[in-house]
């Protein structure tokens, strides 16, 4: 599927309008038509609010991937971890780091529930 019809599905999905999200992405109308007609690419900023927005993932959105989100797979208790990772900058991984931030959260997963049984036997 090309990357203007899953534009045009999810903004569909979210029942917007075309000005409603032009609004929201602080673009023209007639640009963001572009886009769901792919006459014209969105830049690397646009690509980013767009999945942002839609949580889904930039490959999704271009049509290179069928999964919408890249973290779909994880646990709850993973994606808290991963919301902490995202929301300290320092710490941060980006989408081509998605294979080494899923053993990452594995790793932190098991060591986290390692410590909530060490202080249950000690409390």
């Amino acid at each position: 599927m090309k990357y203007g019809a899953i534009f045009k599905s999810l903004r569909t999905e979210k029942k917007l309008s075309q000005q409603e999200l032009a609004d929201y992405m602080q673009i023209n109308r007639s640009t963001y038509a572009r886009y769901e007609t792919s006459q014209t690419q969105p830049d690397f900023d646009t690509l980013f609010k767009l999945a942002t927005f839609y949580d889904v993932s930039i490959d999704y959105l271009l049509g290179y991937s069928d999964e919408k989100n890249t973290y779909a797979n994880i646990t709850p208790t993973q994606k808290t971890i991963l919301d902490f990772f995202e929301n300290s900058p320092s710490l941060s991984f980006d989408e081509g780091e998605a294979e080494t931030l899923q053993k990452v959260l594995q790793d932190v997963e098991t060591y986290y529930e390692f410590l909530k049984f060490k202080a249950q036997k000690n409390p």
